[in-house]
């Protein structure tokens, strides 16, 4: 298991990883990640009910070694285009359930990074396959019912 201090960074910089060492870090710990980023053209950022000052943004990262869902959150959501590569500074690893994900915080720097090739072509099938999955398509619905589920773990 990789242990950073989730107090301190070091150069105001966490360690450079990438998504197939993720599964090695605490949950929480900032990181550093380089790659493309993949927005659904149809995704716009969304408002957080009650909190006027608070706006997200899902996507999905994609690096080499695989992909891994990304939030961004106000002023840092115009910062990035979809299709580009960046190099997320200080990025918080959050899991929500059992999925883990990217999440900036105030503390994230975001630069645009030029790569000498391009991320795997699976990698990127992948990523368009994330992005599809909270997407409901119904060629002819009259109603529908949702229905939610919790469980308590101990």
């Amino acid at each position: 298991m990789i242990d950073f201090s989730y107090e301190k960074i070091e150069n105001d910089l966490a360690v450079l990883t990438n998504t197939s060492q993720l599964k090695e870090i605490k949950v929480y710990q900032l990181v550093t990640v380089r790659g493309m980023i993949l927005i659904d053209e149809n995704e716009r950022p969304q408002q957080i009910p009650g909190k006027p000052n608070l706006t997200k943004l899902d996507g999905c990262f994609i690096d080499d070694f695989g992909t891994i869902p990304i939030t961004l959150w106000n002023e840092q959501i115009a910062l990035v285009k979809s299709g580009e590569y960046y190099e997320f500074q200080n990025m918080r690893l959050k899991k929500y359930s059992v999925n883990f994900y990217l999440s900036s915080n105030a503390a994230t720097k975001i630069k645009q990074i030029s790569v000498d090739k391009a991320v795997p072509e699976k990698a990127l099938q992948q990523a368009a396959e994330r992005l599809k999955m909270h997407e409901i398509v119904c060629d002819d619905i009259q109603t529908a019912e949702v229905l939610k589920s919790y469980g308590c773990i101990n």
